[in-house]
């Protein structure tokens, strides 16, 4: 019975084909980009950068560059204090420039009210002067009348 090179030739032309379509799915490369204030363009510096659905955590740096590994199908989460969260991905970033701006949250407070009471502690309703001393690692309290 001859031996039938053909199918072995077609299998390992499949594997080739499914290997390479599997590696461009799952490809890496490094994004380079910046993150600015929408309104002023300044930098926002060290702003948390998540990638969604994944435990991996970067972070801007004070000029607001961020070097990420991601891959081109990834979600990335943009936070910061003061500002709202973005979602993008990489063609996005790409598409902008690699300029990410983030729109600042103006919170306004319309009115501040401090109250204040006077407790009285039992230190001032006695006259009693608490003293505490370092004896070896043992707390001395005394009480001085």
């Amino acid at each position: 019975m001859p031996y039938n090179f053909k199918i072995e030739r077609y299998v390992f032309v499949l594997f080739l084909m499914l290997s390479n379509s599997i590696s461009s799915f799952c490809q890496k490369d490094t994004l380079i980009f910046q993150i600015l204030d929408k309104e002023s363009k300044k930098p926002i510096p060290f702003c948390l950068i998540t990638i969604k659905e994944k435990n991996i955590f970067f972070s801007s740096d004070e000029n607001g560059m961020a070097k990420i590994t991601l891959n081109f199908n990834d979600t990335l989460i943009i936070h910061q204090l003061g500002y709202f969260y973005l979602k993008t991905t990489w063609t996005e970033i790409v598409q902008i420039n690699k300029k990410v701006l983030l729109i600042p949250k103006n919170v306004t407070l319309i009115e501040v009210s401090i109250n204040s009471t006077k407790k009285t502690t039992l230190q001032d309703s006695n006259n009693i002067v608490f003293l505490d001393y370092v004896f070896y690692d043992d707390f001395i309290l005394t009480l001085v009348n």
